[in-house]
């Protein structure tokens, strides 16, 4: 059987082909292209994760919205935590929820959203529309973009209203929606545009902004409001707990009263009884439920009679710490929204089984909620819990690069934030790497306690032998020694704390690097400021003495203007032999410098900043940590890069296979099912592309089938024969480029 590897990629015999073009830098002479690439296989216990680099999530809120105009409703997540957009393709599969991370959509949406955002028609043209945050309106508000998606230039949304009004007692008024709460869009009269519920300013009764489009000009997209009642559905909070008052009547409290006011809460209206009416599920700051309010009341006037505080109480009820709030799609293509709950207190919630769906058992109109899983999307990540950090070192000394994810912590209501180290081993090979889970307690971090635990590695005794040194939110830095035998992987003695009394600020984030090649290996750190520490070694091989030589390294500071801290996180690399340095940062900016080489006293020169906001990909997030290293022996290194979301986002470099490469052509072919047991339809939805042939090999390149005369846009391939694995299908078009997707076999 022959390997088809090394006819791939021109100019590059090994490595598989990368997806889209993410940016570039130019190291030295060469200029480097960097591709997101979902064919990487991560496993953890025997499976394969689906979404291994989609970057995790913690406080994600989820839309339906047809992303690339196939007609199939794809995923919106909006990530409140990061402010961050991640999209996912649904690959249309009857009765399965089946989805694949596709972030060449995230940059095509409005990148100064914060808080929230949740995608609705308002304008009913099918397509749906952006409702958000109103950054800019001082006291709470709606911003809406709308989408003008078109098959020439693909997705893209026009602002149409900076700060939603409302009439209020005659008087036109911010439509006030907070940035913690999230409000309820619904067509509430069924008249056929879109209304607006959200906790009145107080937070203790909820508001009915009707939509009087229809009414006063007999079309849905005009976006007029009135406040119909501040008192919907006859119900209001009261103190600390989580049900409402139901028959209330709703008093304007005086000022200094303190038993209605309220500090959060999360609104989702629909019909959960098909009666036509609508009720609300309802989530609360101080509460891990949710609160199932039901109308019985008529279209005019909302009244709420009966609430389930622990909804559904029917199944195993919604509790997420904290302060839950869900969302109504159709997650397994059955034609039935689905229930989709998350926590929405960023910084203080669960971060890990974080995820809960519900599938839909009843009809779209009659709901009947059935808890799947804690873990929806996440459990297919990389995922971290808060803050990831990953660095590559070689742990089990056979020549493949490992991954070593630090992170800010998992979180844990009884413990706060519980921190550790994640290994994943490199499996694959030198040209074709994968990656299994070891473990998330690498060096048994966990049991020590620290918070915002940064791992780098060096041998600092001159054995040889990798050891550890791991940046804490002190300031300050631990020792681990690897006391495994030459050769065997790395295993590390007790901690050493307080390391050589080093501290260069809260959050230290080192790399161990010889920075002015002398043969000895120095530090670097990061810190919360935003500035990067040099520490020389002015000691021995086998006896390092670190002494600071600056606190202002290169004149770096990744602050931004208005912001007290930076969060550097600094990656000096060898590219060609000169020196360059990339540095993560708060805000998600990507640094790189260069001009380093005999410049150490100096300022670096800054050549971009590559904030993920102008490529093709759109943003990381917050609190990016960059790490690198040539992962596919190519001769050039890959990035991965780590967020606040505690997940990862993997890219690698390589030459583009044509400058002239449509950015949708890969997104446009799809593998389904997928996993498969049997036959995988391959189908081509770009215009004027069909197949040619298409081959499939096995994980170390044998081929193991192929197809030769398409001449189509649709094709079946048998997998029956196959044994249960991964597999790399590739497919030859009309336009004679090559593209690589993966298939998983289950039988």
């Amino acid at each position: 059987m022959k390997s088809f590897f090394p006819t791939f990629v021109p100019m590059n015999k090994h490595l598989l082909f990368l997806i889209a073009l993410i940016s570039y830098f130019s190291f030295s002479k060469a200029q480097y292209h960097f591709y997101y690439n979902d064919n990487i296989i991560v496993t953890r216990n025997g499976d394969t994760l689906m979404l291994p680099w989609a970057g995790g999530l913690n406080n994600p809120q989820f839309s339906a919205i047809d992303l690339n105009g196939d007609g199939i409703k794809d995923m919106f997540v909006f990530d409140r935590d990061a402010n961050k957009v991640i999209t996912f393709l649904n690959q249309g599969i009857a009765n399965k929820s089946s989805y694949r991370f596709a972030p060449q959509f995230q940059h095509c949406f409005p990148q100064n959203m914060v808080d929230w955002a949740l995608c609705m028609d308002y304008n009913c043209d099918g397509k749906e529309d952006i409702y958000t945050y109103n950054l800019g309106s001082g006291g709470g508000g709606v911003t809406i973009y709308r989408n003008d998606y078109n098959i020439n230039n693909g997705l893209q949304f026009t602002l149409v209203a900076q700060t939603l009004m409302t009439l209020w007692n005659s008087t036109l008024e911010n439509l006030y929606v907070s940035p913690v709460n999230l409000p309820a869009f619904i067509d509430m009269d069924n008249d056929g545009d879109i209304d607006i519920l959200s906790f009145d300013p107080l937070g203790s009764t909820i508001y009915y902004n009707r939509n009087l489009s229809e009414e006063t000009y007999g079309v849905c997209d005009s976006l007029t409001f009135k406040v119909e009642t501040s008192c919907w559905g006859n119900v209001a909070t009261v103190g600390n707990a989580n049900c409402f008052v139901l028959n209330s009547t709703c008093p304007t409290p005086p000022p200094g009263d303190k038993r209605m006011k309220h500090t959060g809460g999360t609104l989702l209206s629909l019909d959960l009884t098909g009666d036509g009416l609508k009720e609300m599920i309802v989530g609360d700051v101080i509460s891990n439920t949710s609160d199932a309010l039901y109308n019985n009341g008529t279209l005019e006037g909302a009244n709420i009679n009966i609430q389930d505080c622990t909804y559904p109480v029917t199944d195993t009820p919604i509790n997420i710490s904290t302060f839950p709030a869900c969302f109504y799609v159709d997650v397994n293509n059955d034609g039935k929204r689905d229930l989709i709950c998350a926590p929405n207190a960023a910084g203080i919630s669960e971060n890990t089984h974080a995820v809960w769906y519900y599938k839909n058992a009843g009809t779209d109109s009659h709901p009947d909620f059935k808890y799947q899983t804690d873990s929806f999307f996440q459990g297919n990540m990389i995922e971290v819990g808060q803050g990831s950090m990953p660095v590559f070192f070689d742990y089990n000394n056979d020549g493949l690069q490992d991954l070593v994810i630090g992170n800010y912590g998992y979180y844990s209501s009884s413990l706060g934030y519980i921190s550790g180290l994640s290994l994943y081993k490199n499996v694959g090979t030198s040209s074709q790497p994968a990656f299994d889970l070891i473990t998330q307690d690498f060096a048994n971090i966990d049991s020590l306690h620290y918070k915002n635990v940064k791992a780098t590695f060096g041998d600092l005794n001159g054995d040889g032998k990798p050891d550890m040194i791991v940046g804490i939110d002190s300031g300050f830095l631990i020792l681990f020694l690897d006391t495994a035998s030459t050769g065997f992987p790395a295993s590390y003695g007790a901690p050493q704390t307080h390391f050589q009394n080093i501290s260069a600020g809260h959050y230290a984030t080192p790399q161990l690097i010889d920075v002015n090649r002398d043969g000895l290996i120095d530090l670097l750190i990061g810190n919360q400021s935003g500035t990067i520490s040099y520490y020389q070694n002015t000691g021995t091989t086998t006896l390092p003495a670190f002494t600071l030589m600056t606190s202002n390294f290169g004149g770096v500071n990744v602050r931004q203007p208005g912001y007290l801290t930076g969060y550097s996180q600094p990656f000096l690399f060898d590219s060609s032999g000169s020196y360059k340095l990339m540095v993560g940062s708060e805000r998600g900016y990507i640094y790189y410098y260069n001009n380093i080489d005999g410049n150490l006293a100096g300022n670096f020169n800054l050549v971009d900043s590559m904030f993920n906001y102008t490529n093709l990909y759109g943003n990381e997030g917050t609190r990016t940590s960059v790490g690198a290293a040539d992962i596919d022996g190519d001769g050039k290194i890959d990035l991965i890069i780590g967020n606040q979301l505690g997940g990862v986002t993997l890219y690698v470099s390589t030459n583009p296979v044509s400058t002239n490469f449509p950015k949708d052509l890969v997104s446009s072919i799809s593998l389904f099912p997928n996993p498969s047991d049997n036959t995988v339809t391959i189908k081509v939805e770009a215009r004027d592309i069909d197949m040619k042939s298409l081959n499939v090999c096995n994980i170390i390149g044998q081929e193991v089938l192929n197809k030769s005369n398409i001449h189509s846009t649709v094709t079946s391939l048998n997998i029956s024969s196959l044994s249960n694995g991964v597999y790399f299908c590739k497919i030859i078009l009309n336009t004679n480029q090559e593209i690589v997707k993966k298939i998983i076999v289950q039988h």
